[in-house]
């Protein structure tokens, strides 16, 4: 069996906001060419994985630890925000579009918030379509909803408080976990 090389590699990886430590030591290769979804309950630290891979971090967000990067700079599709003024997260429409635009923009990596966050069933098989078809890319999602990483990932890795639990291929993952907390996440959501 031929090994996947590593897009990301991340060693003793801590990151926080402030005083805050949102990522405690992860240890993380994550495949080139492949679909990886980042699960795992509210606040376990995803969104801040991904802040991390992106090579330019927020002000407010500090990193430790060692990250070696793609050559090429990862397109980043932040999480659809809502309206500050009725609440209402932007029509789906334009949330697919600003999928298939940044997969359109041919970079080799992109990293992705939340991309089927809110949609119907018909909706998020369009994304799921257009992140499947996008050839030889290295995609990172995040993501709450479990259905949508098996559908879409061919590797998911589990956080939870901001540590790596498990990190496997997607039948692994879902038909084979190997640790206990990574069942009762499966069967509980949390």
């Amino acid at each position: 069996m031929t090994e996947i090389p590593s897009a990301w590699s991340l060693r003793a990886l801590h990151a926080g906001y402030g005083e805050v430590e949102a990522l405690h030591g992860l240890d993380l290769d994550l495949p080139a060419h492949r679909i990886t979804a980042v699960v795992g309950p509210g606040g376990s630290g995803k969104t801040t994985l991904l802040r991390t891979l992106a090579p330019a971090h927020t002000d407010a967000m500090w990193v430790r630890g060692v990250i070696r990067r793609p050559m090429e700079e990862p397109i980043f599709l932040r999480q659809a925000r809502r309206d500050p003024q009725t609440g209402k997260l932007p029509p789906a429409a334009e949330r697919l579009a600003a999928v298939d635009r940044a997969l359109a923009e041919g970079a080799s990596c992109c990293l992705l918030d939340e991309p089927a966050d809110q949609l119907d069933d018909a909706e998020r098989l369009q994304v799921i379509d257009s992140l499947r078809t996008g050839g030889e890319r290295t995609l990172v999602c995040v993501t709450h909803d479990l259905a949508f990483a098996r559908q879409v990932a061919d590797h998911i890795v589990l956080l939870v408080e901001g540590r790596l639990i498990e990190a496997a291929p997607t039948t692994d993952f879902f038909e084979r976990p190997r640790l206990e907390r990574t069942r009762t996440f499966l069967r509980m959501g949390s």
